[in-house]
């Protein structure tokens, strides 16, 4: 019986690898911003460091409204892989977009030349190192732990 027909299914193990895929999200995208701003300093000796952390809220909220326009974190996606893979690549699609045109539109100058694609690239890599890593690790142990 799956875990998503069970009558005796605990709201704790819904909702813990949800948290943990939200969590591990947000974490990827802080670490793109910050490695992206970096490099991207470091390879165009940009001199504005301080810059960086005004805008990391953004970043954050817009990932946020990109995985619940795509409803990354509901039950039924988080138990099937497929349906994690599609919409986190979803998302992610809809994420950079929104970036970009937030970009354009109001912080164009205040990033280093380098610094949307550099990011960008880097989102997409982390993020498809951590679905695989979700997929052929974490999910797994999490499912015999809890015998779902």
């Amino acid at each position: 019986m799956s875990a998503l027909n069970s009558k005796k299914i605990n709201r704790r193990n819904i909702t813990v690898p949800g948290f943990i895929l939200a969590m591990s999200d947000l974490i990827l995208i802080n670490i793109s911003f910050f490695l992206g701003f970096y490099l991207s300093a470091k390879y165009s000796n940009w001199s504005e460091s301080d810059i960086q952390y005004r805008y990391l809220f953004f970043f954050n909220i817009f990932w946020l409204i990109c995985g619940g326009i795509v409803k990354l974190y509901t039950v039924p996606v988080i138990y099937r892989f497929s349906l994690i893979n599609k919409a986190s690549f979803l998302g992610l699609g809809l994420y950079v977009f929104i970036i970009l045109i937030f970009s354009l539109l109001v912080f164009h100058n205040n990033f280093p030349p380098n610094f949307f694609p550099s990011c960008c690239a880097l989102t997409i890599l982390a993020f498809s190192l951590s679905r695989f890593t979700f997929a052929w690790g974490i999910k797994p142990a999490f499912l015999r732990t809890f015998s779902l």
